[in-house]
């Protein structure tokens, strides 16, 4: 499955740029709304002393987005519609992990 950045709602591309500029560090109360990420959350990046501070290359990929990471993140903001995300890890500029919200699903026995 190809997701090229230039394919992608506006929200999703600004994201996407905005964690390969991140490179490293994470994002707190990340929302998704109707399957679209939105603003106001709160960027965390993790400096290391000695190290590549920079953005990532990703940043300048004009298909950052096709990364298996992103389809996996794309693929399930947009089964869940809206997402309440407390901490969005990101590496190398890319989605590591994240701690979502879920509702205590009903047993059914």
């Amino acid at each position: 499955m190809n997701t090229p950045d230039r394919n992608l709602p506006t929200a999703w591309r600004k994201l996407i740029r905005h964690c390969a500029r991140l490179n490293f560090g994470h994002i707190e109360n990340l929302t998704f709304e109707n399957g679209e990420p939105k603003e106001g959350f709160r960027s965390i990046k993790t400096f290391s002393p000695g190290k590549d501070n920079g953005p990532s290359r990703l940043f300048h990929d004009p298909d950052a987005a096709s990364k298996p990471q992103w389809i996996e993140v794309l693929a399930l903001v947009r089964s869940r519609s809206n997402l309440r995300v407390s901490k969005f890890e990101i590496a190398h500029g890319l989605p590591l992990k994240f701690q979502m919200e879920v509702e205590m699903e009903a047993d059914h026995a």
